[in-house]
């Protein structure tokens, strides 16, 4: 019939389709592997210093990563990430791929060489930045990685831009000082206020490798994570989020060895998140990831916690919290959640 027929044409379409993409994806890899330059971008965006002592268009950079990250990216990677992350563009980039594209752009076009050991330093030949030592180009790493983070169209964009500030400015101990951590939170409250870190994988990747550790390598953690957990006010739903995932991995486990009174802290700023939307989904698993990790080290107040908050958590919030404990103290709490649900009725 016509509809059978014009459905087979519409196939053999996207199955064109993808089969020119996929070879010109793989031409492009091909190209790079034997040294020619493939240009992408405009013949302004090609004329970028190289000199170490040039003013640096960080535009330009920007620009240059970018192309970088579009002439490596597959396209069975972008149809994954964008299948798990609903509402997302992605163009088909690891995290491995994106790191390598940062460190190749960053010593070809300013000189600045990796600050971790990882596999591109065998692809790049950079020396490794010292850690805790000085980085005179910091404001410029600052205002790039800030630059890439407030991208609204492509996840990767600005996953390079959480790369840089946490693998060459956090992590190295280059932004301990308060007025420059402080610098760094404005700008990523900036990425909230705007609309660009407003999906939970941009988002958690912020706080895990931005976030935890810029309190870990504070001078005064007790200020910086106060700072952070204060942000259970903002207005936007993913900043509230943060306020309390950045203590998700590593610190909450960590109870007050962090600094003194930082469970009660925490406590708090859970209390107030889940009263302040108890209806919002991203608040409820970000306490419920928090919780079970903070079960880890202090069980009481978790226990206290998960009392008197009962009636706000979602089925789903519950089931994290309760992942790290016996299976008896799970069915107990399971139990009495389902009480309370019923009672609410």
């Amino acid at each position: 019939s016509f509809l059978s027929i014009s459905r087979l044409a519409t196939c053999s379409l996207r199955n064109t389709n993808y089969f020119i993409e996929f070879h010109m994806k793989r031409s492009l890899r091909e190209s790079r592997r034997v040294g020619k330059k493939i240009k992408l971008q405009t013949a302004s965006d090609s004329k970028l210093s190289t000199k170490p002592d040039a003013k640096f268009d960080l535009a330009k950079v920007k620009k240059r990563i970018q192309v970088e990250l579009e002439n490596s990216s597959v396209l069975k990677t972008r149809l994954w990430w964008e299948n798990y992350v609903k509402g997302t563009s992605f163009r088909g980039c690891s995290m491995s791929v994106i790191r390598e594209s940062v460190a190749l752009v960053l010593k070809s076009e300013m000189s600045i060489d990796l600050p971790l050991k990882c596999e591109s330093a065998k692809k790049v030949g950079a020396k490794y930045l010292p850690e805790n030592g000085s980085l005179d180009e910091w404001p410029e790493l600052l205002e790039l990685g800030f630059l890439l983070l407030h991208e609204k169209e492509m996840s990767e964009d600005r996953l390079a831009g959480v790369l840089i500030l946490s693998e060459w400015l956090v992590r190295p101990g280059h932004l301990r000082e308060e007025l420059r951590w402080a610098q760094l939170l404005a700008g990523i409250e900036g990425a909230f206020s705007s609309g660009a870190l407003a999906d939970w994988n941009t988002v958690d990747w912020t706080c895990t490798k931005v976030l935890a550790p810029l309190v870990e390598m504070s001078e005064s953690p007790s200020r910086c994570a106060s700072a952070l957990l204060s942000w259970q006010h903002a207005n936007t739903l993913w900043q509230r989020r943060a306020s309390h995932v950045f203590a998700a991995v590593g610190l909450a486990r960590k109870g007050d060895t962090v600094f003194p009174g930082f469970v009660a802290l925490l406590h708090d700023n859970l209390s107030g998140c889940l009263k302040a939307g108890p209806q919002e989904r991203f608040v409820q698993t970000g306490v419920g990831w928090v919780v079970r990790e903070l079960h880890l080290a202090d069980p009481k107040t978790v226990a206290r916690f998960l009392a008197a908050h009962l009636s706000l958590m979602t089925t789903e919030a519950l089931n994290s919290s309760l992942q790290k404990m016996e299976k008896a103290d799970q069915n107990k709490w399971k139990r009495e959640h389902r009480e309370c649900k019923v009672s609410q009725k």
